[in-house]
């Protein structure tokens, strides 16, 4: 059964965390990555963030290990289950491929032209 989950905010899930207001932690495999939920109070919830628009959506995170260590390192989260069976791979290039390269024909451009000797 597929249901929209309320979002969270990274600041507000880590409180409640701390609070030992979440059950039910898990990772749960999505396209383009892994999404965060867990039950706060009688609402399932998934971790959220803010594009640089201000648009709130849920946040993808790009790998298994990166989820993870969002739940162990920032909430503190040590305990959780993991389900990658919606798990697709992103279709598109990863953000940090594009950035990359766009980094690599900028320095290409400041590079000064060889001179003829």
């Amino acid at each position: 059964m597929t249901f929209m989950s309320a979002l969270i905010n990274s600041r507000a899930f880590r409180e409640a965390a701390a609070a030992g207001a979440l059950s039910d932690p898990a990772v749960v495999g999505v396209e383009g990555g892994y999404v965060l939920e867990a039950t706060f109070g009688q609402v399932r919830t998934q971790l959220s963030a803010r594009s640089s628009s201000g648009e709130e959506s849920r946040r993808i995170f790009a790998s298994l290990q990166s989820a993870a260590s969002f739940l162990q390192d920032k909430a503190r989260i040590l305990a959780y289950t993991v389900d990658a069976s919606g798990h697709r791979p992103a279709a598109s290039t990863p953000r940090y491929a594009r950035v990359a390269e766009r980094l690599r024909q900028a320095h290409a451009a400041l590079r000064p032209a060889p001179h003829p000797m």
